[in-house]
């Protein structure tokens, strides 16, 4: 757990194939997400709907955008 006043920073990075997943999302849905991921990039305590991955090398994360998800 972080103490309260610290936050991380992440780099964001896209597969070509969510690439193209994000492409064919409503342009209203799309935005959302790029929004969700900027806020990401950030990645504080207080980030809700983030959580760690279980069960992977690196240190992976999933950000649930209402029924979508983002690892």
């Amino acid at each position: 757990m972080l103490p309260k006043n610290m936050s991380l920073s992440y780099k964001i990075k896209f597969s070509t194939a969510g690439y193209k997943q994000l492409k064919k999302l409503p342009q209203t849905t799309a935005r959302r997400v790029i929004k969700k991921i900027n806020i990401l990039k950030s990645f504080s305590n207080k980030t809700s709907n983030v959580k760690k991955i279980r069960g992977t090398q690196n240190s992976v994360y999933r950000l649930r955008i209402s029924n979508l998800r983002v690892l």
